[in-house]
């Protein structure tokens, strides 16, 4: 998560500890009612009614941490701040929903990128730069976020580990943790 631009070490950390092993989760919607950030709805006869505030069931720190993510994401990554920007120009006069629907998208691509175990990647980007260019960007800038919290005994069946020899290995990137 920390390849994504706008998410801290404190972000990344406190979703991780709240969500804990993503692997027991079947999908990201389960993650997202997890943290009651889903919207409800309300279904009777013929009476559909969506976008409901939202559940507020769920991990009251984990909310906490994907609304101030959300912020966070709007500020330094222009890809969320697109999405953000779109979603408060639908709900005009609502931009908790707007900050909300952030949120859950986070938590969606979070989820994917731990299942996965891979690098924020997003849709659109330079050019110019190659795929081996931009990993090893992205790279230097997570060791950089880290360099004040990783010490010599990491274990190596981590996630950073794994990316680690990913890389290593698809692109010959050999920067070391």
């Amino acid at each position: 998560m920390l390849s994504i631009p706008g998410i801290s070490v404190v972000y990344a950390g406190d979703f991780t500890a709240e969500v804990g092993d993503v692997h027991r989760f079947a999908y990201a919607g389960q993650v997202v009612s997890l943290a009651g950030t889903a919207p409800r709805k309300y279904q009777s006869g013929e009476l559909d009614k969506a976008n409901l505030p939202t559940s507020h069931k769920g991990k009251n720190l984990l909310r906490m941490t994907v609304n101030q993510t959300a912020l966070s994401l709007n500020t330094h990554c222009p890809q969320f701040h697109k999405y953000y920007s779109d979603k408060l120009f639908h709900y005009k006069d609502a931009p908790p929903k707007a900050r909300t629907a952030t949120a859950n998208r986070f938590i969606k691509l979070a989820y994917a990128m731990m299942k996965n175990e891979t690098l924020y990647c997003p849709m659109t980007g330079n050019p110019l730069t190659t795929e081996k260019e931009y990993f090893q960007s992205v790279w230097s800038k997570v060791k950089e976020k880290l360099a004040d919290y990783l010490s010599d005994d990491i274990p190596q069946d981590n996630y950073l580990s794994k990316i680690q020899h990913q890389l290593e290995d698809k692109y010959g990137i050999t920067q070391k943790l």
